[in-house]
């Protein structure tokens, strides 16, 4: 076993915090300050993009997709 194939889940781990750090601010943002009117498409779409970001983290770790099924 290398050193990558050892620390691959941490490294999982830590990416899936910072997208859940991300959409939490980007959230944060949203409610409690305006976005002006010239960064709202802007901004909607780093909405959306760290939507589906979360939505691979979250497919990831409640489904069974890092299981190893043997095939």
């Amino acid at each position: 076993m290398t050193f990558a194939t050892k620390n691959i889940g941490t490294a999982r781990f830590g990416i899936a915090m910072i997208i859940l750090a991300l959409y939490g601010s980007a959230l944060f943002v949203s409610i409690y300050t305006p976005v002006p009117p010239e960064n709202r498409e802007i901004f909607a779409g780093l909405v959306g993009g760290l939507n589906l970001a979360l939505g691979g983290v979250i497919s990831y770790y409640l489904t069974g997709a890092r299981r190893n099924t043997g095939a």
